[in-house]
């Protein structure tokens, strides 16, 4: 049951510094990881991919087959980082750090952006403080950024914050701008497109107009020249692409637990990832239809969901929910973090043999198989929970009505009339918080 947060003693500076300084600490480890290992054998990849885009350039290596030992599928922000990364090798900088920098960086940013979207949506700084730290310190971000070398917590930096932007910040211009960036780092941000975009228009016309604009005219300038040239590598390798070819995560696992052979199993992901999105932006778009003050966890929900459903495989996905999660529920989100990371430091530690230097990706051992279907239950969890804590939640007008003092609220009795007695004020305030804090039936 929901009750009016009580004013916290922890002010906002203190509790900004507080996850800022989180996020430093946890950013000088990821750093270390990075500068002292190698990482896995996407590492390697991104360094051959490197290579080739310095030869041909970021939107030649679409039309360069089988340029490494997989399919270039990266869409053309990424080629851009690449082709300075592959020119700052040249001068001895470490490959290997250089590809897992902007995922650390951009964890930091997300702890921050975490930390305010609580603050502005629930108007309690010790709850924003908790998930600001949280999200620092998430061991799967630890994993996937320090060590794996990625994309993906980079995407997800750019998505909140395109919901800072558009939400806090009231710049949907620039919101439409962040979120195409991070679209042209992965795709994955498709998800909660439709969210953002049924928000903006209940919000005026005047948002959805310019967020569309500035989505539209990034999409245009960094998209453009790879879809004119080679639109069908574009849409085969990057728009189509479904993860590994071995589907061992969540669904797919839970499908083959079922009885469901390789050749079944592949038929029904292949027919199922069209709906997964659907039904994932969809959940977003309820929780804002429902509670319009909710952007942030909506959208964070509708990307959990999809990772909860996901047709595809890929260790590094887990990063996806990491951070999101705590924009809905902190203690959930918390369950998550510990279970997934406990999942890839025993996956990494196969992978690479006890030595955390290089970890080569296989097929996961049964062992490996049962923790990862343990973080697919404590990811199932922190959705549903998450979900009823946005419906349950009053709504911001709610909250003001219930904290604001009673003097104000009596302030201009009627004419020729008295003040309502303090008893009877206590009484129907009262009243008025146990109504609400039952939710909607």
């Amino acid at each position: 049951m929901w009750h009016p947060a009580v004013p916290s003693k922890i002010t906002t500076k203190r509790a900004r510094a507080g996850v800022a300084a989180v996020a430093f600490v946890l950013l000088c480890v990821k750093l270390w990881l990075a500068s002292t290992t190698v990482g896995t054998n996407d590492v390697i990849t991104f360094e051959e991919f490197a290579k080739v885009i310095g030869r041909v350039g970021p939107v030649g290596i679409y039309g360069v087959k089988h340029p490494a030992y997989d399919v270039y599928n990266h869409p053309p922000l990424t080629g851009d980082m690449l082709w300075v990364f592959y020119h700052l090798s040249l001068h001895r900088i470490s490959f290997p750090l250089l590809i897992r920098l902007p995922a650390t960086l951009a964890d930091a940013v997300t702890s921050l952006l975490v930390f305010e979207l609580v603050r502005a949506r629930r108007g309690d700084v010790r709850a924003a403080m908790l998930a600001g730290m949280g999200a620092a310190a998430s061991p799967i971000l630890v994993i996937i950024s320090g060590f794996h070398g990625n994309t993906d917590p980079v995407f997800v930096m750019f998505i909140l914050l395109s919901v800072w932007l558009l939400a806090q910040r009231e710049l949907p211009l620039w919101a439409g701008v962040a979120l195409g960036l991070g679209l042209s780092v992965k795709v994955v941000p498709l998800v909660v497109l439709p969210v953002l975009l049924f928000w903006a228009l209940l919000r005026s016309r005047r948002t959805l107009v310019l967020f569309a604009a500035g989505l539209a005219v990034t999409l245009a300038v960094l998209w453009g020249p790879s879809v004119l040239e080679h639109w069908t590598d574009v849409r085969n390798n990057v728009l189509e692409y479904n993860g590994w070819s071995a589907p061992q995560w969540g669904l797919a696992q839970f499908l083959t637990d079922l009885g469901l052979d390789k050749t079944q199993l592949a038929s029904v992901l292949a027919h199922a990832r069209t709906p997964v999105v659907a039904l994932s932006a969809l959940l977003g778009m309820f929780l804002v239809w429902r509670r319009r003050e909710a952007l942030a966890p909506a959208v964070g929900l509708a990307l959990a969901c999809l990772l909860m459903l996901s047709t595809a495989t890929g260790t590094q996905y887990l990063a996806w929910a990491a951070a999101v999660l705590f924009l809905a529920d902190v203690w959930t989100a918390l369950i998550y973090n510990l279970v997934g990371g406990l999942f890839l430091l025993v996956l990494y530690t196969h992978w690479s043999h006890g030595g955390w230097n290089y970890a080569v990706g296989r097929i996961w051992s049964a062992g490996d198989t049962r923790l990862a279907m343990l973080a697919w239950a404590a990811l199932i969890t922190a959705v549903v929970c998450g979900v009823r804590g946005v419906l349950r939640l009053p709504t911001a007008e709610t909250t003001d009505a219930l904290t604001a003092p009673t003097a104000n609220r009596h302030e201009d009795p009627p004419p020729g009339g008295s003040p309502e007695p303090q008893a009877q004020q206590g009484a129907t305030q009262t009243i008025s918080a146990a109504e609400i804090s039952a939710g909607p039936a």
